[in-house]
């Protein structure tokens, strides 16, 4: 037999062979038969380990074929199988396969090789292509996730190292190779994985932060590919990414809290990063603390405390930290009967303190409420968070007796007179009574004050031993003493003289001061016709004597009072008119055959001069002249006053003493005055004649 070829195509093993027949009696050469193929498939069963075993084959001589069997040995126990896994080819090698077929007799050596495969995931497929090395060599180019293999197979034993030698972009993409490095088997490698990563996202991140009194808790939206966040924060400043050292979170939440301001602004910004990358600087945002209000710290009496003494005398309550004066008051602090009115203190402030001093002592088996309300503020105006309030009830009512409160009425004629006793007990007292009692009873000891709510109508009553303390009995002696109001005066009368007039009236019962009016008409006076000098007139006569002008009319009223009040106005029956003063002579002479006379004037007045019965002349006038009488005779002059209007118009109501003078013809002499006189620019005095 003679071997012609041998070769290995994949797993298909193929041998060419020609059979030389011997010639007959030996010595000579043989003839050789036509050439023959086998074909022998090493993939179509398994190589038994350390024995036999039987492959799928096929005869080729010419165009015939012939299927056939043949049995082949390993000589590694390790090969299981060849077959597309691995390329066997020819030459030297690890394996020995022997194959027999007929009187055919084949030994192989094989050389088994493996391919390198690698897993790839993540990869993003517009990207440019990721490129792969095997052992710095063999450059693979990926485009799409799955299974990819290097070109050049390796031997078992053979160390391989895959590594990146260029990543992905379009978008950058970071890749890593896990399981990278070991040595073949006598199988492929496929435990290769190859992870690609985008880089971070730009995203907003919609940063959001909630606040609390002591800490500030930072919050963002996750961003795609981030394996981590950097924050930076500042106080009152945007923070420096480049001088402030970042924290480094890899959750969505960030907490600063520590040794944190309440005045401060704290400013944030957020970076996502990954093994490619830092991303964009998130948009900025800042917050406070909040406020941290003030709290009540102590207060006494305590929540709920019973026995307390009636006689406190503060409630207290102290805060976490100073307080706003103005945000103190009555009405922020109230302690009041629990379910009622609140009771009268005074508040007094200190900057962590406040005290509340009671006025009056509390009621005895009583419960009362302290409320502060969130008006109450500290200095940087935060308030309370809620109303404050606790309750306490004062000490049971001691076994001590109790008496009543009464006494007498004198005087009372009018309805609606109302007594109170210590500010809380009315009663009212019927106008025929003459004793009165209160309902109410007080305690043995106790301080006790009668007042006066409603004063009787047109009446004005008084009390005695209206004040006191209770020693062991009733108090029986408090007199109630009334009045009323004086009736109008009568019995008037009403005189005049020059400067005066005069008013009378007889005493009016009950009567301690009087009021006179005066008017110049007959309407009704007013207050301000009043006369100030008759205010508190307390005698039965009245000279007027205030600003009265001669010649007016006058008319006067009369009011009696007393600490009741005033009487009606009664009007004096008559209106008097002043009589003027006798007039005097200014001027009684004659000269020139001329008699010269005058006098002085008062307005209002008729003037009239007589000789004898003779009336020479009359009128408003001051002064009478009358010549071409006889010289040397004798005359006699009158001048009468009358009224000229008013209740006695007519009458003659004085005159002055008669003037006798003798006519004479002397040269009447001129009184002269001397006048200073300016002419052309010069001052010169000037006597001037006066008759």
């Amino acid at each position: 037999m003679i071997k012609d070829n041998i070769k290995l195509i994949g797993s298909l093993l193929i041998i060419v062979f020609s059979l030389v027949l011997n010639a007959c009696g030996g010595g000579g050469e043989g003839s050789v038969l036509p050439k023959k193929i086998l074909e022998i498939d090493l993939g179509s069963n398994d190589v038994a380990v350390g024995g036999q075993t039987t492959y799928r084959g096929k005869l080729i001589i010419g165009d015939k074929e012939e299927p056939v069997q043949v049995v082949c040995t390993s000589s590694d126990e390790t090969v299981a199988k060849v077959d597309s896994d691995g390329i066997i080819g020819l030459g030297a090698g690890e394996v020995t396969i022997t194959c027999t077929f007929d009187v055919l007799s084949v030994s192989i050596n094989l050389k088994i090789l493996s391919p390198i495969r690698v897993t790839v995931s993540g990869l993003v497929s517009a990207a440019k292509n990721l490129v792969l090395q095997n052992n710095a060599n063999d450059d693979l180019s990926i485009d799409k996730n799955g299974v990819s293999e290097f070109a050049e197979k390796m031997l078992k034993g053979d160390a391989y190292h895959v590594t990146v030698f260029e990543q992905p972009a379009d978008p950058d993409q970071v890749c890593t190779v896990e399981n990278a490095s070991g040595k073949v088997d006598s199988a492929a490698v496929t435990n290769i994985i190859v992870t690609c990563a985008v880089a971070t996202e730009e995203t907003s991140m919609n940063l959001s932060v909630a606040v609390a009194t002591d800490k500030l808790t930072l919050h963002w939206e996750a961003v795609i590919n981030a394996e981590q966040y950097l924050v930076y924060w500042a106080d009152n400043i945007t923070p420096d990414v480049i001088v402030v050292t970042p924290a480094t979170v890899t959750d969505t939440q960030f907490i600063l809290e520590g040794d944190l301001s309440e005045s401060s602004i704290y400013y944030f910004l957020v970076v996502a990063k990954n093994s490619i990358g830092s991303g964009p600087v998130s948009a900025e945002i800042s917050a406070k603390l909040l406020p941290i209000p003030p709290t009540v710290l102590t207060h006494t009496p305590s929540a709920n405390a019973t026995g307390i003494s009636i006689d406190l005398s503060t409630v207290t309550a102290s805060f976490s930290e100073a307080l706003a004066p103005t945000s103190v008051n009555d009405t922020s602090f109230v302690v009041r009967i629990q379910g009622g009115d609140a009771i009268t203190g005074r508040l007094s402030y200190a900057p962590m303190n406040t005290s509340f001093a009671l006025s009056e002592p509390l009621m005895y088996a009583t419960t009362y409420e302290v409320a502060l309300l969130t008006d109450i503020t500290d200095v940087a105006g935060n308030a309370l968070t809620e109303n404050f309030s606790w309750s306490f009830t004062t000490e049971p009512k001691p076994d001590i007796p109790m008496f009543s409160m009464g006494g007498s009425v004198e005087g009372l004629v009018a309805d609606n007179l109302v007594l109170q006793l210590n500010g809380a007990h009315d009663l009212s007292i019927d106008k025929s009574a003459n004793s009165f009692e209160f309902n109410q009873q007080l305690d043995d000891g106790s301080d006790y004050l009668v007042t006066i709510k409603t004063q009787p109508n047109d009446q004005l009553c008084d009390l005695i031993n209206y004040i006191g303390v209770l020693t062991g009995s009733p108090i029986t002696n408090i007199s109630i003493r009334c009045i009323v109001k004086p009736n109008p005066p009568s019995g008037l009368t009403v005189s005049s003289a020059e400067d005066s007039v005069t008013l009378k009236w007889e005493t009016v019962a009950n009567a301690d001061i009087y009021h006179i009016y005066r008017r110049e008409d007959a309407n009704t006076p007013v207050d301000s016709d009043r006369l100030t000098d008759a205010n508190g007139v307390t005698d039965l006569l009245f000279p007027d004597t205030n600003a009265l002008q001669a010649g007016k009319t006058y008319q006067y009223w009369i009011s009696a009072g007393n600490k009741a009040g005033f009487s009606a106005m009664t009007k004096f029956p008559s209106t008097v008119q002043l009589k003027p003063a006798a007039p005097r002579w200014a001027r009684v002479d004659s000269c020139d055959n001329t008699v010269y006379l005058s006098w002085q004037k008062i307005s209002g007045y008729h003037y009239v001069i007589k000789e004898g019965s003779e009336v020479l002349t009359e009128g408003d006038i001051n002064e009478y002249t009358t010549g071409e009488l006889t010289v040397g005779s004798a005359h006699t002059y009158r001048l009468e006053v009358t009224y000229l209007s008013g209740i006695d118009g007519g009458k003659v109501v004085a005159g002055a003493e008669p003037a006798t003078l003798i006519v004479s013809d002397a040269l009447c002499i001129p009184l002269m005055i001397t006048v200073p006189v300016i002419k052309d620019g010069i001052k010169t005095n000037v006597l001037i004649p006066i008759f």
